[in-house]
């Protein structure tokens, strides 16, 4: 169930899914271009790239730095780009 709805930004082809530590990530009505994970979710990545078909996955500085080395891996043995706001800066998103 969902009971925060500010988990989710759609614009175009861009849905962006937010993951916090509370980990929820299975909102199939929201079929996510773009993942960020906040908080240090306890969430399985490995899993999520497996059903979902993402084109990034987002993190930020409040993750551990050892939560953004495993999800690194995870997106490459995906395919997936992860974007480490901590090293990259910020993430352009045009409105």
């Amino acid at each position: 169930m969902l009971k925060n709805l500010k988990i989710k930004f759609i614009k175009d082809e861009f849905r962006l899914l937010i993951v916090d530590e509370n980990g929820v990530c299975d909102v199939p009505e929201v079929n996510p271009s773009h993942l960020m994970l906040i908080n240090n979710p306890k969430i399985n990545l490995e899993r999520v790239l497996e059903r979902q078909e993402l084109k990034a996955v987002i993190v930020d500085a409040s993750n551990g730095p050892w939560n953004t080395e495993l999800w690194e891996k995870s997106c490459k043995k995906h395919n997936v780009e992860l974007i480490d706001i901590r090293k990259d800066s910020a993430y352009k998103i045009s409105l």
